[in-house]
């Protein structure tokens, strides 16, 4: 799945197959976040409620071999290759390509309850974006934008036909704190971001939802001691 010109590709995760199982299980304690998750992941999936992306360098793009590279430079255990072997897609069949490649990190589409659409003021046909990594090794290369563009063009075709996409992220205020920033950053030998996630995704076309706004208790084990609450915003992006 890429389009002319995008240096991404997206391929849908097979969770039926083992070496994508730990490749999952691997990426997620790679984020370094949360407790792995994969068989939950792989339930949702399989029910065509949750469809995980593998984020993969397309082969148009001239720096492919460096920015692999420099992804399994950091985490080796990454090195090997995957197949694209999925048969299904948002519940729906899928013929695989069985093309080799090295997954730099996934992303995920959710289908979103009515009822949450309703309250947000979102169309029926709405996807949540969920779950969106990409290698720590590769932040500020233009490979998460890349994603971005291409789960548009995916969440709006067949068989998602989704009107709109929205996303929870971290409130600014609650991402460029101090303690925020050295737990995250500076404890894991990663440069401070320039800009807050929410200011990030506005380039790529979504919109704060006015009042949505709210607090949960932290579900981060890497966090929660010192920010037990995380502040958190709705955005959303019409496609159509």
């Amino acid at each position: 799945m890429v389009a002319p010109n995008n240096r991404v590709e997206l391929i849908p995760w097979d969770p039926e197959n083992d070496k994508q199982f730990q490749r999952v299980k691997d990426q997620q304690s790679g984020l370094g976040w949360f407790k792995p998750t994969a068989p939950l992941w792989k339930d949702e999936q399989l029910q065509g409620v949750r469809t995980v992306f593998w984020i993969a360098i397309a082969d148009t793009e001239v720096n492919q071999k460096s920015l692999v590279d420099k992804h399994v430079a950091k985490f080796p255990a990454e090195r090997e290759p995957i197949s694209d072997t999925a048969t299904t897609i948002g519940g729906a069949p899928r013929n695989p390509t069985y093309k080799a490649f090295t997954p730099v990190g996934h992303v995920a589409l959710r289908a979103s309850p009515p009822s949450d659409s309703t309250k947000l003021g979102l169309p029926p046909s709405s996807l949540r974006l969920v779950s969106f990594y990409v290698s720590w090794a590769l932040q500020g290369t233009g490979i998460g934008a890349g994603a971005i563009s291409q789960l548009d063009r995916v969440a709006a075709s067949v068989p998602f036909n989704a009107a709109a996409i929205s996303l929870e992220c971290i409130t600014k205020e609650f991402q460029m704190q101090e303690v925020y920033l050295e737990i995250i950053y500076d404890k894991n030998g990663q440069p401070r971001p320039t800009q807050s996630n929410v200011e990030w995704y506005s380039k790529r076309g979504f919109t704060v939802i006015d009042g949505s706004e709210f607090q949960v208790p932290s579900e981060s084990p890497v966090i929660a001691e010192m920010l037990p609450i995380v502040s958190l915003v709705h955005m959303q992006k019409r496609l159509r």
